[in-house]
């Protein structure tokens, strides 16, 4: 249960490396996804499984915001996409990345008698409303060992204040880890004009410290009146391309090359950037390319932690130490680490990591219980519309159109009215009422 498909993130990319491996090993492989199922895939790979898994929209929601049989009709849905015949005679494993996809996997796994794991690969913990108050659910996942992670401080974010858990009940082994996202394809890197300073963005335009990225670069650029900038963007700028434009607006040293979405990104592209400007996994996969690095930071989305192998070993969590212009600056003006050593350990291969899984498969608790209960009661809402008795004229006649949450909450409070008189038109609901004198 990838969150998404139609863009690309380290969740998606993952995912699909994991596909190929768990094929490769004779494991049958479905995906469901929030999205239709004759979407184009900008990863090429996962369009096979979009035609199966496509169209669960309801992923977009908790299953608590949805009424009982909506979320029976959901979940009866992946159940029919599954096709299964046997369900005595299979091993299931379910794997979600996404809290509300872990929502939905966990209530799936209760209906086939499945294992599910929650594999979370999110920068930001706590901020969306849905962790916060389901923390429960995400200790339950923690004491049966069935919730890994992608970084190491992901358990102290998750749960900072909430039971000091700080650390895994066993030693979690590495498991998130994207298929190469650099490789040896064809590009026409003559396209790509060199320029006094190339620099290039890689990744995902919607993350919360690209603003800062864009605003510094434009800064720099007025600095140096005198050079000549090249901003690459790998991937789709269209989320921010009014900024972008806004932020260059009178800058004439300064030429934007947007390359959208790149899967893989060519190797020989780095051969024409001075330097990289990206975070997680993105920052991950090009760190080895000999080309320095400012990361971005989750934790400060204003300010940088610096430059990868270097200031910082963090990709997701730095310390804001540098504003995006000082770390242009101390890289392609000052020079400061020319002379200095990489420091930053390669990957393993990914089959290395997706090996991993089954570590934390067998470590699991052995006994299958899940959290339904909570996940599944309704919390569709915590407000009641009052109806205003005293504000309707006595004999007045009142038509509520629509059967809206409103209306269904006037409607209740009339019908507990002795002398009301209820009538249902076609469409609408039509309430004919006579309130009591108020005294």
């Amino acid at each position: 249960m990838p969150n998404g498909i139609i863009e690309i993130g380290g969740g998606e990319i993952y995912a699909t490396g994991k596909a190929k491996y768990l094929e490769s090993c004779g494991w049958d492989v479905r995906m469901f996804f929030k999205a239709p199922a004759n979407s184009e895939s900008k990863i090429p790979a996962l369009k096979k499984y979009l035609k199966v898994g496509g169209d669960c929209f309801f992923l977009q929601q908790p299953p608590y915001k949805l009424k009982k049989y909506e979320q029976e009709t959901a979940l009866n849905t992946m159940i029919q996409k599954l096709n299964l015949h046997d369900l005595n005679n299979c091993e299931i494993i379910i794997e979600s990345y996404h809290h509300i996809n872990a929502f939905w996997g966990e209530l799936l796994a209760a209906k086939l008698g499945a294992r599910h794991i929650f594999v979370s690969t999110a920068e930001y913990y706590r901020t969306d409303p849905f962790y916060e108050e389901n923390l429960d659910f995400f200790y339950f996942k923690w004491q049966r060992n069935e919730l890994a992670y992608s970084e190491p401080d992901m358990l102290i974010k998750l749960f900072k204040g909430y039971k000091n858990i700080t650390a895994a009940k066993y030693n979690m082994p590495k498991v998130v880890r994207e298929p190469d996202a650099v490789q040896d394809v064809d590009f026409p890197i003559d396209k790509i004009q060199k320029l006094d300073w190339n620099i290039c963005h890689i990744g995902r335009i919607t993350k919360e410290y690209v603003p800062a990225v864009i605003t510094g670069v434009a800064e720099f650029a007025r600095r140096h009146p005198d050079k000549k900038i090249n901003f690459i963007f790998v991937g789709d700028i269209t989320f921010r391309r009014d900024f972008i434009v806004k932020s260059f607006s009178g800058i004439n040293n300064a030429l934007i090359t947007a390359l959208g979405d790149m899967v893989p990104i060519p190797r020989i592209l780095f051969s024409k950037v001075d330097v990289i400007l990206a975070m997680a996994g993105a920052a991950t996969h090009t760190s080895q390319e000999g080309v320095f690095l400012i990361n971005g930071s989750a934790k400060n989305p204003y300010r940088t932690p610096g430059v990868l192998g270097y200031d910082t070993k963090d990709t997701i969590y730095g310390e804001g130490t540098f504003s995006y212009v000082e770390a242009l600056e101390n890289v392609l003006v000052k020079k400061l680490y020319d002379k200095s050593k990489f420091d930053y350990p390669k990957q393993k291969p990914a089959e290395w990591y997706y090996n991993n899984f089954w570590t934390i498969v067998e470590n699991a608790a052995p006994e299958k219980e899940y959290y339904v209960q909570r996940l599944s009661q309704e919390r569709i809402r915590d407000w009641t519309a009052i109806f205003p008795f005293c504000t309707i004229s006595r004999g007045a006649r009142l038509i509520l159109f629509g059967a809206t949450e409103i209306a269904k909450d006037y409607k209740k409070q009339i019908q507990s009215q002795a002398n009301s008189q209820i009538e249902f038109g076609r469409g609408y609901i039509k309430q004919i009422y006579n309130p009591p004198i108020m005294k």
